[in-house]
């Protein structure tokens, strides 16, 4: 048997041209969102955000002697994970929350990083704690910079007013600073 070389020639022209064309779509990664979802302070009643597309009315939190403020954060499609944690994921990091000044936005305590969707807040070095503040959340990419794409819809500040209720005659406020020497590692433990 003896084979025609151009009609062999066509043959594997036609096979490979088939064959490469080929291409899967892929779909975009959906939106992400972010919004602080409850505060906890500890010893003190929790605040929780109402559902979403319903009024955030401004809460009013109670500052214990523990000066420690859990920041629950709702996020929705970006993985946490430790830094250099994400191979080749692009929605993928960690987060930072703030507290800030609201007169002038400058920072009054942090920002505190975290792979846990319930980050700390250490107030012991803040003075007065009573006042108007904002919170921050942000997401942050494998190295460190803000995520600032692919949102549903942009992270806003959260308005809060914090009360002290710690009595420093009560001996009690003595023991916040020696929470606030471990809160650097405490809140980035990859969790």
């Amino acid at each position: 048997m003896r084979l025609d070389a151009p009609a062999w020639l066509l043959s594997c022209a036609l096979l490979s041209a088939c064959g490469g064309d080929e291409t899967t779509a892929t779909a975009p990664p959906p939106k992400v969102s972010l919004r602080v979802s409850a505060l906890f302070p500890v010893g003190e009643p929790a605040w929780h955000a109402p559902a979403v597309g319903e009024e955030v009315t401004e809460p009013v939190l109670t500052i214990s002697c523990d000066r420690t403020l859990g920041v629950e954060l709702e996020i929705e499609n970006f993985s946490l994970r430790a830094p250099d944690a994400c191979g080749g994921a692009v929605q993928c990091g960690y987060n930072q929350v703030s507290l800030l000044r609201p007169e002038d936005g400058s920072i009054a305590i942090g920002p505190v990083k975290s792979a846990s969707n319930v980050p700390l807040l250490e107030l012991a070095t803040l003075d007065p704690v009573a006042g108007h503040y904002l919170i921050r959340p942000e997401l942050l990419t494998t190295i460190g910079t803000v995520y600032t794409r692919n949102y549903l819809e942009p992270p806003a500040d959260l308005p809060v007013t914090l009360t002290d209720v710690c009595d420093p005659s009560e001996g009690g406020a003595g023991g916040a600073g020696a929470g606030a020497s471990g809160a650097g590692a405490g809140g980035t433990t990859g969790e």
